[in-house]
């Protein structure tokens, strides 16, 4: 796989390490890597006022085996993805969460963050027939985005479930930070970005 050959053009720098699962598709168990775009170098700059989109701002889904692309989601238009979103204007470089939701053995759900402060859910089909009706669009579960202080989600999010008088739901927490300049501040008086835990309920 090479950023910005077909399929794969508007890759960022590499930093999501790929998360290496098992899907069913076409009624057939498929070993597959999924990660996110990458890193846009554009966010080394203190302030995130960007005209146009990052680069990175992708989810992959290839055959572990042989890199075939089996499914993307894309916020750019000429990427050629299964899906385009319109949310998805920031680099993704951390790696993706994969969750077994049923316990099937099967990956059901893939939970993100990007550098624009926002977080996503993917639900996977696993009784699909074709690669177009896989995955559904990423749905957009937390947006903090305000302009040159918003957070930024560098790390993977973690998940959990709970039971709480009958009701089961799961859990998504997820850090903000900035790795590439930790002290900067943002945009003139808007002060330093506080960054935290945050701690999403998906029911």
């Amino acid at each position: 796989i090479q950023g910005g050959s077909t399929g794969f053009t508007r890759m960022g720098q590499t930093w999501s390490q790929p998360v290496i699962t098992t899907i069913r598709l076409g009624g057939y168990s498929r070993k597959v890597m999924i990660f996110g775009g990458g890193y846009d170098p554009r966010h080394e700059t203190a302030g995130q006022t960007f005209s146009g989109e990052d680069l990175g701002n992708q989810i992959y889904i290839v055959d572990a085996f042989t890199g075939e692309k089996l499914w993307s989601a894309s916020g750019t238009a000429s990427d050629s993805a299964s899906v385009t979103v319109s949310d998805m204007k920031f680099s993704i470089p951390s790696s993706v969460k994969a969750i077994d939701t049923n316990g099937d053995g099967f990956t059901d759900n893939l939970y993100f963050g990007d550098l624009g402060g926002q977080l996503f859910r993917i639900d996977l089909d696993n009784t699909a027939a074709t690669n177009a009706s896989f995955a559904k669009p990423p749905q957009l579960l937390l947006n903090l985005n305000n302009g040159a202080a918003s957070p930024r989600f560098y790390e993977m999010p973690a998940f959990s479930v709970y039971d709480y008088n009958g009701t089961t739901f799961a859990v998504v927490s997820i850090g903000s930070g900035n790795r590439s300049k930790p002290l900067a501040q943002y945009a003139s008086g808007q002060g330093y970005n506080y960054d935290a835990v945050y701690n999403i309920y998906d029911k």
